[in-house]
């Protein structure tokens, strides 16, 4: 690999999120917004997702570059041999079309892990890249519960139990497939995108994992 991206998952990106699909999201009919067709005039509608906010940078999904969350002053993470190891910008590169997997982190605590793709048709710098997934899990902090200072739109997570979702996200719908887990999605001709929130048994119980994902790199102006 000489001086290219040393950390761990490389996600080819339709093999990536055909399998993240079938595991997660396969939504009901009802729960998906399509742009609707006019006679004689085909009208496509963008439907806005909510932006993030990790520790104070915003996150518009497929939108935002990792170098925005570098100049907030977070970190990206990696493992290699079981080895967590901070990534090495200077010499880390981003191939064409490929998307990978790394973690954030705001100094020694971790934060959310990302997908950030190279959409372009040549290589590029890490920082360039645009990040198409984000996903925060208690399961991978410390405390066992979901870190402080990340918002979705202008409400903070932590703290949140599956049964404040529906008044604090009336955008978010059950999800028929699975228990204790909300979806928003948005699918147009030009976007394929879902965001969700879930729990571990019942309502009362607190949100365990959230995040959002851009299954289509490169279609967001």
């Amino acid at each position: 690999m000489g001086k290219k991206i040393f950390w761990g998952i490389i996600y080819l990106i339709a093999a990536g999120m055909t399998a993240l699909t079938i595991w997660l999201y396969v939504v009901p009919e009802r729960e998906i917004q399509v742009a609707e067709q006019v006679e004689g005039e085909a009208e496509i509608s963008w439907i806005a997702m909510p932006v993030f906010t990790v520790r104070g940078v915003p996150v518009d999904i497929g939108r935002t570059r990792v170098q925005a969350l570098l100049d907030g002053g977070l970190t990206l993470k990696f493992y290699r041999d079981g080895e967590l190891l901070e990534l090495d910008l200077e010499n880390s590169v981003a191939e064409s079309r490929m998307q990978y997997s790394m973690m954030v982190y705001d100094g020694d605590e971790y934060l959310a892990d990302i997908g950030c793709t190279n959409t372009g048709e040549t290589s590029c710098r890490v920082e360039e890249c645009s990040v198409d997934l984000l996903d925060v899990r208690s399961s991978n902090t410390e405390n066992g519960q979901l870190p402080a200072g990340i918002l979705v739109g202008e409400t903070e997570v932590a703290g949140l139990t599956m049964a404040e979702i529906p008044e604090k996200f009336p955008e978010f719908t059950e999800d028929r497939q699975a228990s204790s887990r909300y979806l928003f999605t948005a699918m147009t001709p030009h976007q394929s995108m879902v965001a969700y929130f879930s729990g571990d048994g019942t309502a009362d119980n607190p949100v365990v994992e959230f995040g959002i994902r851009n299954y289509a790199p490169g279609s967001v102006e």
